[in-house]
């Protein structure tokens, strides 16, 4: 069955999009996520998406944040061997919505209309592949939830336990003339709990606390000034990459660590 088959033959005055790359992304997830199966999200490399599209990256991300914006198109960030990879998935519901295929292919066309029942085929068969969440996803999703929010008073001790040793001159040469204080916690905001569950995703927690051990000195020791928060600047995360995280841990592996004698 290749319901798609006539999008593909669509010509660009079918279209709303306005340039080749919009409508070349446009029917590739489409095809692809029919051909890897309605009922789950496909996964490809941003390199993958760009020899399959020709479309060059900050191009992929313009266009592929716009389909997110119009609600038929979602992505999370997985990564494989320290490699980011994009899961998508498409959403056929959304596309069956004339207020939303309107924004993509001219509406009242007779193309516009068949590619309606195809969507909303699509969408009958992603319904009934789409199940329920069982108790015991219920139950480990609360689980992580409490381990994100736990994640925040740890980061707090470790960042009071290194303010003890640069306030003793332990971090530097000598002792600072003004000594810094302690903090109670990091604000558990929505979009830093957020960041928090997509790092723990990526990395153990002891790694992340190591991580944030070296974050702590650089910034005690005006190494590295946050451009916003402390925590906040420590979650940077573009393209699916935690930069100061990653920056961090790799100092970590080359300068912390024990006496070999």
């Amino acid at each position: 069955m290749n319901l798609y088959l006539s999008n593909i033959l669509m010509t660009a005055k079918e279209y709303i999009l306005q340039s080749n790359d919009e409508r070349m992304m446009f029917d590739w997830l489409v095809q692809k996520q029919i051909d890897f199966g309605v009922t789950k999200p496909f996964r490809h490399s941003i390199i993958q998406v760009e020899e399959a599209t020709r479309i060059k990256r900050k191009m992929q991300k313009l266009i592929l944040d716009s389909f997110v914006s119009m609600g038929f198109l979602q992505i999370s960030i997985t990564y494989h061997d320290n490699n980011p990879y994009r899961s998508y998935f498409v959403d056929f519901s959304k596309l069956a919505d004339p207020n939303v295929l309107g924004q993509i292919i001219r509406p009242g066309s007779e193309i516009f209309n068949h590619q309606i029942t195809n969507y909303k085929q699509l969408a009958g068969e992603q319904k009934k592949g789409l199940k329920p969440p069982t108790k015991k996803s219920i139950k480990e999703a609360e689980k992580e939830a409490k381990a994100i929010e736990a994640m925040f008073p740890k980061l707090a001790q470790q960042w009071n336990e290194r303010v003890d040793m640069y306030n003793n001159g332990e971090l530097t040469s000598q002792k600072p003339a003004r000594a810094k204080v302690h903090i109670e916690t990091f604000p558990q905001t929505k979009n830093a709990k957020k960041l928090v569950g997509k790092l723990r995703g990526m990395y153990s927690e002891e790694v992340i606390l190591k991580a944030f051990m070296v974050y702590a000195d650089y910034v005690l020791t005006g190494s590295m000034q946050p451009k916003n928060s402390i925590l906040m600047y420590f979650l940077t995360c573009n393209d699916g990459e935690f930069e100061v995280v990653n920056k961090c841990y790799d100092y970590y592996g080359c300068n912390y660590g024990r006496n070999n004698n």
